[in-house]
């Protein structure tokens, strides 16, 4: 029986951390689908300002999205354009995978 870690990269408890998270998964699956304003996340998710705020600026910290023009001090200004870095992308396209999630509840 094969696992279904493989592909995680030994990045198992760092996934969990994310995803335990709240609001995180939803916005940085959002960001995949290209750039975007506050604004623009708050008309798509059911999450207030706060939540996506929280969510981005915790999601900058970890290297995952970036705001154009790229300062960490002023993270969710409504002007700001937002997309997700190369890792970013690479943590979606891992989380598309039922494979990983299944390892990520698995006590084992």
């Amino acid at each position: 029986m094969s696992d279904p870690g493989v592909g995680l990269g030994g990045h198992r408890e760092q996934l969990r951390d994310l995803v335990s998270r709240p609001h995180l998964v939803d916005v940085l699956d959002v960001l995949s689908t290209g750039p975007m304003t506050l604004p623009q996340m708050g008309a798509v998710l059911p999450r207030g300002r706060r939540g996506i705020a929280r969510a981005l600026h915790d999601l900058v910290l970890r290297g995952l999205v970036t705001g154009e023009p790229g300062s960490r001090d002023h993270v969710a200004a409504a002007h700001e354009r937002y997309r997700c870095t190369a890792r970013g992308q690479t943590i979606v396209a891992l989380l598309s995978k039922y494979s990983v999630w299944a390892a990520l509840h698995d006590p084992w």
